[in-house]
């Protein structure tokens, strides 16, 4: 082991903690340039939480966590979204995961979210509206196509 002499050390150890920052500063800029440029999406809460239920128990469990506070109408509702959802299981098999590809808050109250449905052979595109109240969220409509131009805005496509 190489003995260095206590005044070469002290300037050792000033040189080490001026450099330092410097070092610092360079890689959290070349972290930054690595991050992906344009907002982040997120979905409401409530999305993502029957996205979860469906991709582990499925349709049956994840369209009631959406309809929780749906109105009386409640069933014809399920029924639907319960066929969207079938629909692409039947054309793509097993839903694997998703995607937010936008999501847009036109009002304090109001969120529009399209995502893309992953399942095994194949996407499904889907558009959740959110209304949101006093601190609680409600699915307000839901849209899910085998093709992006069903239920995405053109800006989008």
């Amino acid at each position: 082991m190489v003995s260095i002499p206590i005044p070469m050390r002290r300037v050792l150890i000033f040189a080490i903690a001026l450099l330092l920052p410097v070092f610092s500063a360079a890689a959290l800029a070349e972290t930054r340039d690595r991050r992906p440029v344009g907002p982040v999406h997120i979905a409401p809460r409530i999305v993502v939480d029957g996205l979860e239920k469906y991709q582990f128990s499925g349709a049956a469990v994840a369209v009631p966590v959406w309809l929780q506070f749906a109105g009386p109408r409640i069933q014809e509702r399920a029924v639907g979204y319960i066929a969207a959802l079938r629909e692409g299981e039947d054309y793509y098999g097993k839903f694997v995961g998703y995607h937010v590809v936008d999501s847009q808050k036109p009002t304090p109250a109001t969120s529009v979210v399209y995502l893309v449905l992953n399942f095994e052979r194949g996407p499904l595109f889907a558009r959740f509206r959110v209304y949101e109240y006093k601190n609680t969220q409600y699915v307000t409509d839901f849209a899910a196509a085998l093709t992006a131009e069903a239920v995405f805005p053109e800006r989008l496509l």
